[in-house]
């Protein structure tokens, strides 16, 4: 659909933003859900955490403008609904769009918003017959069903009258699954209307009326449930139901004529489209309206870049079957119950095609059967679909010759709205991805809303087709300065949890579009894949199997507060490494804030050459860890900057905090030495000091004795610090006084290491 995403900032007074209690806003609808084209209509979004927007994006069509009502008091200063004005162009097409909003938080998720040209009339209480809600035709009637309550309406009509009601309520992202029934003035059934092939959940059904008169619409949930969630639109009047068109696709660059197909025997509409060959729109909005209706029902087209080819029938047998082109796509309708179309196209053995069928994409409830026959009508091949995992026929062809393509609905099924798609290309190697949502692990849901500078987690899943090598991923419509970690889906591998740390640039309250694309080199070609977010999709709309075209694939992006602090940490034991030691350690200590309790890893940031370290963990509950560095054993003296990275991760958000740390390279030992005794029995008292971690015995020895003086060797036993070291004075010694140098050794790494004292004066008398 041609359609330009609006972005508008809001320009409030802010109040100060609770980091730690502060949530994004949730949007649960909009009343009305729909406007109207040329018109400018107050739509009030019901949510929470509401208060302050900043900014408002939809997908309206080019010209469309949503700006903060002016007219309702305190508006966005309400936890719970925001009013905005909005006004789209007269040649609006009707059809279904979204809207989404940000405050300084995050954005919002997504929810349905729709151009519909059916005036719109709020629900007025109604559970009884005789309160039943008199509706002008035609009319959109707006509200939410009530637990364990029925709803009624009436109008008034003419014999021969047609009445169409199409109830919208999941297409509107609601929890309502409605039943609906028209009755008579006499309480006689007309119509039933229950879940419908083409709109899942939704309602439809159409009566032609048998007299003039008045007649009830009865409108329920399914299950008697009811909420201020279980809200409807519910359209009434003589509008087309229609679901898909014949194509199921227009060319660019072509004027196509489609027919608008629908389930309620209606005769078809049909409708002229022009796409420009340079048009970047993936589905257009195409109208079904009834000669001189007052309303038209709109479905979304595909626009495709492929050759568009037409089925012709009669073509259900191998002597009838259509000549196929490949490559392109085939457009087909089983009319009739257990019909079975043939292609015929000639292929030489090692041609490779995939053909990929399509219907429930395009809002058509059939399933295909896919089968390759040879000109004999052996099967060589087959693939069929299961509800919304469309099948994939890979034909490899292995002998030359006239093949025949057959298609069948899985069931059997048929009728006017029964089509199918076809879209055939060589084969080629290459991926698929999806984000995945998955409770069982700590991702995200769409939309991303990360706080300033911090980061965001998504499951990839890649579903391969002859390619195992690995793909690497990253974030288009971010600015730079992104992060990634986990941003490789390995080889042979299927998936990854990417963590995106967005750029600090980012500013809260803004929107951020952004793709998740994969690439890979395959046969020395790049080839690349946006992944896919309809499993979030489905997850923000109640399981609504095709959201709103040309949503898939695109995430937001929305930054919030700064994360609080969780984790500090400090030095608790310096790091000192003595020399011919070639090894220290460093204690830290961490303070745990915020009720964070999970392992924090501790990192060298920065080493200089020669040095190394292992990583460390402080586990949970744990409060401090010790990192043990090795480095060269011929060291010099001094001391060496280092950089300690402390990283953990808490609510989804990785932290990392960058310590320094001196590093001092020191003597593994240090001597003192005084006078303990003088005179005839002179000593000397030693003290060793050791670097920490110096262990082992320690080897006394006096240089500069004098002539007739010596001194006995001594030991200091490894746990001792302290020693005395008596001298011995022969008669002839030298008389005076005289300087002496304590000698330690120890023994370190197989090498001895010796440290002097300074000297010390010894007094020597007669």
């Amino acid at each position: 659909m041609n359609r330009l995403c609006c972005v508008v900032a809001l320009c409030l007074s802010f109040v100060a933003i609770d980091t730690v209690s502060a949530q994004v806003p949730k949007l649960t609808h909009l009343v009305p859900a729909a406007v109207a084209p040329g018109q400018t209509v107050d739509v009030t979004v019901y949510g929470t955490d509401l208060t302050n927007p900043t900014a408002v994006w939809t997908s309206l069509p080019a010209g469309s403008k949503v700006e903060l009502s002016k007219d309702v008091a305190k508006n966005g200063m309400v936890k719970t609904q925001v009013v905005y004005k909005v006004t789209t162009p007269k040649d609006a097409p009707v059809g279904t769009y979204a809207i989404r909003l940000a405050t300084g938080t995050g954005a919002s998720n997504v929810r349905p918003l729709v151009i519909d040209d059916c005036p719109t009339l709020t629900m007025a209480a109604n559970t009884t017959l005789a309160t039943a809600q008199e509706l002008p035709l035609p009319v959109a009637v707006e509200g939410a069903c009530s637990a364990e309550s029925y709803h009624y309406f009436k109008f008034r009509g003419e014999a021969g009258q047609r009445v169409a009601i199409d109830v919208w309520a999941r297409r509107l992202g609601s929890v309502l699954d409605p039943v609906v029934r028209v009755l008579d003035a006499q309480g006689r059934d007309l119509a039933f209307g229950d879940d419908d092939e083409a709109t899942e959940a939704d309602s439809r059904c159409a009566v032609v009326l048998p007299a003039a008169g008045e007649y009830l619409i009865e409108l329920r949930d399914i299950r008697y449930q009811g909420s201020a969630a279980h809200r409807f639109r519910m359209r009434v009047g003589d509008l087309p139901l229609v679901s898909t068109s014949f194509p199921s696709a227009v060319q660019k660059g072509a004027i196509t004529r489609v027919t608008l197909l629908g389930a309620d025997g209606e005769p078809d509409q049909s409708a002229e489209v022009t796409v420009p060959a340079d048009s970047v729109a993936s589905y257009i909005s195409v109208a079904a309206r009834k000669p001189n209706g007052k309303t038209s029902t709109p479905i979304s087209v595909p626009v495709s870049n492929l050759v568009e080819q037409v089925e012709f029938e009669p073509n259900d047998t191998l002597e009838t079957a259509s000549p196929l082109q490949l490559t392109g796509a085939i457009n087909g309708r089983f009319d009739l119950a257990k019909d079975r179309d043939y292609f015929k196209f000639d292929a030489k053995k090692g041609q490779r095609f995939l053909m990929q069928g399509k219907t429930r994409s395009l809002g058509v409830p059939s399933d295909l059967l896919l089968r390759i026959v040879d000109a004999k009508g052996a099967q060589v091949a087959e693939a069929d679909d299961v509800g919304l995992d469309e099948g994939t026929l890979d034909f490899n062809c292995s002998a030359d010759g006239a093949y025949f393509l057959v298609v069948e609905e899985l069931l059997g099924r048929g009728g006017a709205n029964h089509i199918y798609r076809v879209e055939i290309a060589p084969y080629a190697a290459g991926f698929a991805l999806t984000l995945d949502v998955d409770a069982k692990t700590k991702i995200e849901p769409e939309p991303f809303n990360p706080p300033k500078g911090g980061a965001f987690t998504t499951k990839v899943v890649a579903t391969r087709r002859g390619y195992t090598g690995p793909i690497t991923l990253s974030v288009e419509g971010l600015p730079e300065g992104a992060k990634y970690t986990n941003n490789v889906i390995a080889e042979a591998k299927n998936d990854t949890l990417l963590t995106v740390t967005v750029p600090e640039t980012l500013e809260p309250g803004k929107f951020y579009p952004v793709k998740i694309v994969g690439k890979a080199t395959i046969d020395k070609q790049e080839v690349s894949a946006v992944a896919s977010t309809i499993a979030h999709l489905r997850a923000q709309l109640n399981g609504l199997s095709i959201p709103p075209a040309g949503l898939d694939g695109t995430a937001m992006v929305s930054v919030g507060p700064p994360a609080p602090d969780f984790f500090k940490i400090e030095v608790a034991q310096p790091a000192v490494m003595p020399l011919l030691t070639g090894a220290a350690s460093v204690k830290l200590k961490v303070t745990k804030l915020n009720k964070f309790d999970d392992k924090i890893t501790l990192k060298l940031a920065s080493l200089p050459a020669g040095f190394a370290a292992k990583d460390v963990t402080i586990e949970k509950g744990k409060v401090e860890g010790v990192i043990e560095l090795t480095g060269p054993a011929n060291g010099v003296e001094g001391t060496i900057p280092l950089q300690i990275a402390a990283s953990a991760t808490f609510n989804n958000q990785p932290k990392t905090i960058v310590t320094e740390v001196p590093l001092k390279v020191v003597r593994p030992l240090s001597v003192a030495a005084t006078v303990a005794a003088e005179g005839k029995s002179p000593a000397l008292k030693v003290k060793l000091e050791r670097a920490t971690g110096v262990t082992g015995e320690v080897k006394l020895a006096l240089a500069n004795l004098p002539r007739g003086v010596s001194a006995a060797a001594v030991t200091v036993a490894a746990d001792k610090n302290e020693a005395t070291v008596p001298l011995k004075v022969e008669t002839n010694a030298a008389r005076g006084l005289h300087n002496v140098v304590v000698q330690a050794t120890i023994g370190l790494k197989s090498r001895p290491y010796r440290a002097d004292s300074a000297p010390v004066s010894v007094a020597l008398t007669k």
